[in-house]
């Protein structure tokens, strides 16, 4: 019952349900999504019951494997289409444009709001608030993640 009240099993569901209808199209992308969440979970507890035996902890294995699995048999199955914003880029003349002022409420908090899909600096914010409430321990681990990762953006800088 500990991972059902710690809601374990639903967070790769939620990141397959989040990914699969964000990058598909048509209108099958819903019913994939769901039903991919679905299959998510249950991919979720078999490896956990496998790999627990280890202590291996499995994280976001199960969201991930599922989640190249369905994008690549997109280009074999004509009922799950991808879409545009995922087709292949020509890397030959792509170049990388760094220059400019950094902001630092952005660069702050942008990293943490991207892992929740987020983009914005203020939803960062809030979710930053948000783990230091439920732990001060977390939350100054995370701080210190933050500085480090300016440190490391500013050092490349120089």
């Amino acid at each position: 019952m500990y991972i059902f009240s710690k809601g374990l099993m639903s967070y790769n569901s939620v990141l397959s349900g989040l990914v699969l209808q964000t990058f598909l199209t048509g209108p099958t992308a819903w019913f994939v999504a769901l039903v991919g969440a679905a299959i998510t979970a249950v991919i979720t507890a078999t490896l956990m019951y496998f790999l627990g035996n280890f202590d291996f902890p499995i994280l976001t294995l199960p969201f991930i494997l599922f989640a190249w699995f369905v994008l690549l048999s997109s280009y074999k199955l004509d009922s799950i289409k991808l879409s545009d914003s995922l087709s292949p880029q020509s890397l030959a003349n792509w170049e990388l444009h760094i220059e400019g002022k950094i902001n630092l409420l952005r660069a702050t908090f942008n990293g943490i709001g991207q892992i929740f899909f987020v983009t914005e600096a203020i939803p960062g914010l809030l979710l930053f608030i948000a783990v230091i409430w439920a732990s001060r321990e977390m939350g100054s681990t995370t701080g210190r993640r933050i500085a480090m990762d300016l440190l490391q953006g500013w050092w490349r800088d120089v």
